[in-house]
């Protein structure tokens, strides 16, 4: 696939492990589509990770750069939309990836914890989208093609529940539902909107929780015997980032190794 003169933004990809081959999902979308030839505005809270990232892009012949900003701050989003405005005109590219998430127990969740994720991860889903999305509309593109290409990440927990996992499960929901609404908000201005249902994913964020001894016995309930890998992930978003996909809008898919099915 090539990507070529495409501008893209991808949220929360400094995610990795010092001295670890692992990546979080927004740092291996980043590195796939750098290397496809896109100029990545790498997003993320923390300064030196999304420094990380860029140095790893260019140190493979692509072009990068940071953008440090907080997606549950709506202003910090719109100043880092503008900015890459201003510098290429044009975004072709969102991959929504930032998100937070603290195991705890129905009666230890407390109310500022509760905000904080569905700050992070429902209204700063909608920041993001919904600023990248102004500037995508106003683009020209050939008759019957896409103007930009929007995938944000969901879970698969968006409607499996699980214990203790209350504020981010139902912050995922509310991201497959956003993903449906925008699609058809989007879709005469030929702005593609699509969800990745990711499963047991070997990020660093789930080796941390394992660590920690939460979902150790999840592995056994895939059916193909494995965790899927950041990589996987990333080479879906690529195919929904394409041409190829035109006509693809308001999917919500799942990657989980049959995880779903169980």
């Amino acid at each position: 696939m090539n990507f070529e003169t495409k501008v893209a933004l991808v949220t929360g990809a400094g995610q990795s492990i010092a001295g670890s081959h692992l990546s979080g999902i927004g740092q291996a979308v980043a590195l796939n589509l750098a290397k496809a030839g896109a100029y990545i505005f790498v997003n993320d809270w923390n300064a030196d990770a999304a420094e990380r990232t860029v140095k790893m892009i260019i140190s493979q012949g692509g072009q990068a750069e940071s953008v440090v900003a907080d997606v549950s701050d709506e202003n910090q989003i719109i100043a880092t939309v503008d900015r890459i405005q201003a510098q290429h005109v044009r975004i072709d590219i969102l991959v929504h990836c930032a998100a937070v998430q603290y195991p705890v127990s129905l009666f230890d969740l407390q109310a500022d914890q509760w905000r904080r994720v569905l700050d992070h991860n429902l209204f700063g889903t909608f920041c993001v989208a919904r600023a990248v999305a102004k500037v995508m509309k106003t683009q020209n593109a050939d008759e019957d093609r896409s103007r930009g290409k929007i995938v944000l990440l969901t879970s698969i927990h968006d409607a499996r529940p699980r214990v203790g996992k209350f504020d981010y499960d139902a912050a995922k929901a509310g991201v497959s539902q956003l993903t449906r609404e925008l699609a058809l908000a989007l879709a005469p201005d030929h702005i593609n909107v699509n969800a990745i249902a990711p499963g047991a994913i070997c990020t660093p964020m789930n080796i941390i929780l394992e660590q920690d001894g939460v979902d150790k016995e999840a592995i056994k309930k895939i059916p193909w015997g494995r965790m899927g890998q950041s990589d996987e992930v990333a080479k879906l978003a690529m195919f929904l980032l394409s041409d190829d996909a035109d006509y693809i809008t308001g999917s919500v898919i799942p990657i989980d190794g049959g995880r779903s099915l169980v």
